[in-house]
């Protein structure tokens, strides 16, 4: 079976849904995607442009509070 992977189309809450830990990143980013209601609406690739986080950056983060054998990180 494949690993999940993390992709700059997903939205926030998708992402959240799949992989709790995130919340640590979008937090250490300091984005206010936690609670937000547009996070079932924004992807991933919408909160680096928003917050000016380079895209790579940005799942690089999220890649970092997820454990590794339950992601691969891919650019979209």
């Amino acid at each position: 079976m494949d690993s999940p992977t993390l992709r700059l189309d997903q939205t926030v809450q998708e992402v959240l849904s799949a992989w709790p830990e995130t919340r640590r990143a979008f937090r250490a980013l300091k984005t206010s995607c936690i609670g937000c209601y547009l996070a079932r609406f924004c992807s991933l690739q919408d909160v680096a442009e928003a917050y000016q986080i380079p895209a790579a950056d940005l799942l690089d983060a999220m890649d970092k509070t997820v454990p590794e054998s339950q992601t691969q990180m891919r650019n979209a």
